[in-house]
């Protein structure tokens, strides 16, 4: 049996675990993700997460901004706070920049792709995996399009588990475990949460609800769709994506999703945000991107989107840096399970 807090200290430390450690987690938090539904329905206040790609000092940097939900010590973190209602480059106030006076919530909901193209995919998704199991009612993981076995084995996460472990069964309980991960989600019934954006076949919330989602993401359908569409001012209602999968979905089509199911914003990760969010459609949409210096080469910041910030229903966002290159370590492959 193992001991999920020792667990999670090492992996803090980004210390590799023993496969039968991995393969005893991934069971049991797949077992806790098969018992949520589709549509995840969250109160505030929780902090909402963009892609993470496995940059792990990042995903570590991003705990220190939002406040870590365990008993470990955060390290002071550099951070701008951006109310909702100002846009990226905005000058901040002091009246603004006092938000994080306020108790920081423990609560989040991840919006997919935690693995690939960074150096530390593994290390990325057991602590998330970890944290999973020892908060289930506090940390939140749904799917992105990179949760898959045909992303993974392209984007590095198949090679990564295949260095370290020597062959692919990490990998294979891992990606067995993505298809239980939840599609969507709400917040106070008023944000509606998801990886890609909007589905011309799912108008209805509820119609995500009876999507069979235990499968390998589809190369087409509105489990596609949900995953892999994006905004796009020059569309009035969907388009088909030059991505070529999803949709490309207008003002129209958000205007009537938001009415149909009592939402307020659409916010959705999957693409690059040069100051970590960006808004749509008159804030209607937002798009949150809490991966840093992407790939470890596009400068851009990351944002962490903090809901109901001093308990009366408030929006702001979290900007911050990646962690200076001479801070991380690179990956060294000599180190195999969990030695």
């Amino acid at each position: 049996m193992i001991d999920p807090a020792k667990l999670l200290t090492m992996t803090w430390q980004r210390q590799m675990l023993a496969e039968d450690d991995i393969r005893e987690l991934v069971w049991r938090v797949q077992a806790i993700l098969a018992q949520e539904p589709n549509v995840l329905n969250i109160s505030g206040p929780v902090n909402i997460c963009g892609d993470l790609h496995g940059q792990f000092y990042d995903v570590v940097k991003l705990f220190d901004v939002g406040g870590r939900i365990d008993n470990s010590t955060p390290k002071e973190a550099n951070t701008t706070v951006v109310p909702a209602n100002l846009k990226p480059n905005t000058s901040i106030s002091s009246n603004a920049k006092a938000l994080r006076v306020h108790p920081t919530p423990k609560k989040y909901l991840f919006l997919g792709d935690y693995v690939d193209r960074g150096y530390f995919s593994l290390e990325t998704i057991t602590l998330l995996y970890l944290l999973k199991l020892m908060y289930p009612t506090q940390i939140y993981l749904i799917r992105g399009n990179h949760e898959c076995r045909s992303i993974t084995q392209v984007y590095g996460f198949y090679e990564q588990c295949q260095r370290y472990y020597s062959h692919s069964a990490v990998w294979k309980l891992f990606v067995d475990s993505f298809d239980y991960l939840p599609i969507s989600a709400v917040v106070d019934d008023r944000i509606f949460g998801v990886h890609g954006g909007l589905s011309p076949k799912c108008p209805l919330i509820d119609t995500i609800r009876v999507i069979q989602r235990s499968i390998e993401i589809p190369s087409e359908g509105s489990f596609t769709d949900l995953c892999w569409s994006d905004p796009e001012t020059k569309v009035s209602l969907f388009s088909p994506s030059t991505r070529g999968a999803g949709f490309l979905f207008g003002a129209q089509a958000v205007d009537k999703f938001n009415s149909d199911n009592g939402v307020e914003i659409i916010t959705r990760a999957h693409q690059l945000a040069p100051q970590g969010y960006q808004w749509f459609f008159n804030n209607k949409c937002c798009t949150c991107w809490s991966c840093p210096n992407y790939f470890y080469k596009c400068k851009n910041l990351a944002a962490v989107m903090e809901v109901d910030t001093n308990g009366g229903g408030g929006i702001c966002f979290l900007q911050f840096d990646a962690v200076p290159d001479n801070e991380r370590e690179k990956p060294d492959y000599t180190k195999k399970n969990g030695s």
